[in-house]
């Protein structure tokens, strides 16, 4: 018997990206289809990362409740996503707001290791007020014979909210495979890379791994488990091909990865979900003064602000937005927490002014004030060393740590010296991790001609619009 597993991961964008290039759920609705018509043992699983973050999302419809994931889950019924698991950023949104999405999709959502935590009683969560399972099974028939596929989905503890709760991965797995009786089991995860490895090293008897978390396409092997992940943003899919044999019992995994590029029609019915949204995009990003196609930078750069990069290290996308905030106020240090960078993909070709609205959701003025450096030379050593692999994570042009000493531009923080320094208003309220005592300073807001914004995102969009 042959079925056929789409498999996607990390779409944070209905539309297609890269220019309209790539990607987009009209795109994955018209292979879907197709495929169907093909061979209707069809299973299409999302491994996790789709409510948030978004442009859209946090826009706010005519009653002034903000969209958070509305749009998604509509472009994923319409699609025909069978079969999901909570990826880390489902949980960026409030209880309340995850309840509604999950009640409103269509297709089943399952989780081994997520709870729901509600006063400290750990429950599953509900989808149309019933738990949602830890595992799945489908069933595919070919003439008299039925083969029984059964599914797992589990999550990484990467975004530890008081209304989730997470069990371990490998405990959960371990006693959840036990209790499975399908003729072949398959994992959905949202893990990173070497967890999926460590699983797959842990449970050799599971054949294919289909992961997410990672926003780059690959296929390990480890012994004889597949592990896979698509790019994000639909720009890739895998299709796994199977055959298992009814006499020997096994399954044999033959996959595929399919470009998801302007070589695939559109589906219509799909395209007109996704024009939708973007036409309520425009009027009401039009409101505020943007035009979400105006192309701002084009060229063969590629701008690094994945979430589990730009919390780890400097990378020139998180530069750039600081920079343009030092150009803005003229001065010599620029403190950006990279929490608030919410792209989470790598920016490729050409960037609109609808990607700098993606990037910073929640845009915010600009505020600066003098330090002196001994006390800069503690914020900066927070900044890249403490807050290393979180929200709090700081991009500052020309900061390094060396040798245990912190270096702006090549040479040590001059102790004595008072240096003008800018940030965001969320972080001179002290409201980032670790650096509370940002709070203590007296910050000032820029004094600029007329006509000049003080919102970070005109910053960077005027800032780009020079960089060549």
């Amino acid at each position: 018997m042959d079925i056929v597993i789409l498999h996607i991961n990390d779409v944070y964008e209905i539309a297609a990206v890269n220019g309209g290039k790539e990607g987009g759920y009209a795109r994955l609705a018209y292979l879907i289809d197709s495929l169907r018509e093909e061979n209707p043992n069809l299973l299409v699983v999302h491994a996790g990362d789709f409510l948030s973050p978004s442009l859209i999302g946090n826009l706010k419809d005519d009653s002034g409740n903000k969209i958070k994931g509305r749009h998604m889950i509509e472009a994923m019924n319409a699609s025909g996503v069978d079969v999901v698991t909570f990826g880390n950023h489902e949980f960026d949104i409030k209880e309340e707001e995850l309840q509604n999405r999950i009640d409103e999709s269509t297709f089943k959502w399952i989780s081994a290791n997520v709870y729901h935590n509600q006063q400290g009683k750990k429950e599953p969560f509900m989808q149309k007020n019933k738990c949602i399972p830890p595992t799945m099974t489908a069933y595919f028939v070919d003439g008299n014979d039925t083969f029984s596929l059964g599914l797992v989905g589990v999550t990484l503890p990467f975004n530890k909210k008081d209304f989730v709760h997470y069990g371990n991965v490998e405990l959960t797995l371990k006693k959840v495979l036990d209790t499975i009786s399908a003729d072949q089991t398959l994992l959905l995860t949202h893990l990173e890379r070497n967890q999926d490895r460590e699983v797959a090293s842990r449970f050799p008897s599971v054949p294919l791994i289909m992961g997410g978390h990672d926003h780059y396409h690959f296929m390990d092997t480890v012994g004889s488990v597949l592990v896979a992940k698509a790019d994000a943003n639909l720009r890739t899919v895998w299709k796994h091909n199977l055959r298992y044999d009814f006499e020997s019992k096994g399954l044999k995994v033959n996959s595929e990865l399919i470009k998801l590029n302007s070589s695939i029609p559109e589906s219509k019915s799909v395209l007109e979900v996704v024009n939708r949204w973007l036409e309520f995009a425009k009027e009401r990003a039009g409101s505020s003064g943007f035009q979400l196609d105006k192309v701002v930078w084009q060229g063969d750069s590629v701008w690094e602000c994945r979430e589990t990069v730009i919390r780890a290290q400097q990378t020139n996308f998180g530069h750039a937005v600081a920079n343009a905030m030092k150009e803005f106020t003229e001065a010599e240090v620029a403190l950006l927490n990279s929490g608030s960078l919410r792209y989470d993909d790598q920016l490729t070709g050409i960037i609109t002014e609808g990607d700098i609205l993606k990037a910073l959701p929640f845009g915010g003025s600009v505020s600066y004030t003098k330090i002196k450096g001994d006390d800069l030379s503690n914020i900066v050593w927070i900044g890249l060393d403490t807050n290393k692999g979180t929200g709090g994570y700081l991009q500052i042009p020309g900061a390094t740590i060396e040798n245990g000493r912190v270096l702006l531009n090549g040479e040590p923080i001059d102790t004595g010296k008072m240096y003008s320094v800018c940030t965001s208003r969320f972080m001179a309220s002290g409201k980032e991790s670790n650096l509370e005592v940002l709070k203590n300073f007296s910050w000032e807001i820029p004094n600029r001609e007329q006509g000049s914004s003080n919102d970070i995102r005109h910053m960077t969009i005027k800032y780009l619009e020079n960089v060549n």
